[in-house]
């Protein structure tokens, strides 16, 4: 089945064309994604916390960085030793050091202020 014409005429659909890349780009242009399907909704009002979906995007986070820490353990092994005792060796393993504090201080705020029934834990400071 035909697709319903956007524009009337090859110069309409020319125009158009020409406008779209006249206009100055001020920002880089965002891709946007497909919201993750996984993920529950957010709530329709924005006064009401969204603890369920905060939780999962945590857990999405850290399950994301670990997969890319076995990805660059992988990489970092498969390279010869003199690659890894080199400079690009050591500034890769800079690199994964850095990562690893990164998915422990996530871990910790998990534990700390995320958890998996939903529940805000209170500060001990309260």
């Amino acid at each position: 089945m035909p697709q319903a014409r956007r524009y009337q005429s090859g110069a309409e659909r020319q125009r158009a064309y020409r406008q779209r890349h006249q206009q100055p780009v001020t920002e880089p242009a965002v891709v946007q994604s497909e919201p993750v399907r996984s993920l529950p909704p957010a709530p329709p009002i924005n006064s009401i916390p969204a603890q369920a979906r905060w939780n999962a995007l945590v857990h999405q986070a850290g399950t994301t960085l670990k997969v890319v820490h076995g990805e660059m353990e992988s990489y970092f092994h498969d390279r010869s030793e003199s690659w890894q005792e080199g400079e690009r060796g050591e500034a890769f393993q800079e690199k994964k050091d850095a990562l690893e504090e990164v998915i422990g201080a996530l871990e910790g705020l998990a534990a700390d202020y995320f958890t998996s029934s939903g529940a805000e834990k209170t500060d001990a400071r309260n």
